[in-house]
């Protein structure tokens, strides 16, 4: 799955994590595959699927890339399910939060699979927080990634 979404190959990735998903006997991989899969699946618009799937998962059983992975979803799902009004805070909030996360967990050297992933979250929550300010952040982050 990691080889996959370093090439940029996400469908095929998330073909891998959903079948370790459905493993009867998990590994320590399982989280990872989890928070990847919750990523997508909220990136998909399906909110619900992934909230399902991240409150299962410790994030301290998780390393770095998981991490960030994680805050990235948890992130977008917060905004998915905000109530309109409110969703400008919640944005402003998340992003703070991304921040500070891949300030604390990111690689020192980039990792294709990490910008990738941010790229994609970035457009996903600038369209879930809708605007014309998250829509214009949106675009800076597509080319000025903080990864």
């Amino acid at each position: 799955a990691v080889a996959f979404r370093n090439l940029d190959r996400m469908l095929d990735a998330l073909a891998v994590s959903r079948t370790a998903l459905s493993l009867s006997k998990g590994d320590t991989s399982l989280p990872d595959h989890q928070v990847f899969v919750a990523l997508e699946e909220a990136i998909e618009g399906k909110t619900e699927v992934a909230a399902s799937l991240l409150k299962h998962v410790d994030t301290e059983d998780l390393d770095d890339v998981p991490r960030l992975l994680y805050a990235f979803a948890e992130t977008l799902i917060e905004v998915q399910q905000a109530p309109p009004a409110a969703r400008a805070a919640v944005f402003k909030a998340a992003k703070k939060k991304v921040e500070d996360a891949l300030a604390s967990f990111a690689p020192k050297q980039p990792i294709a699979d990490l910008t990738i992933s941010y790229r994609r979250w970035t457009a996903a929550i600038s369209l879930a927080a809708g605007g014309l300010q998250a829509w214009a952040w949106g675009i800076w982050k597509k080319f000025r990634p903080s990864v």
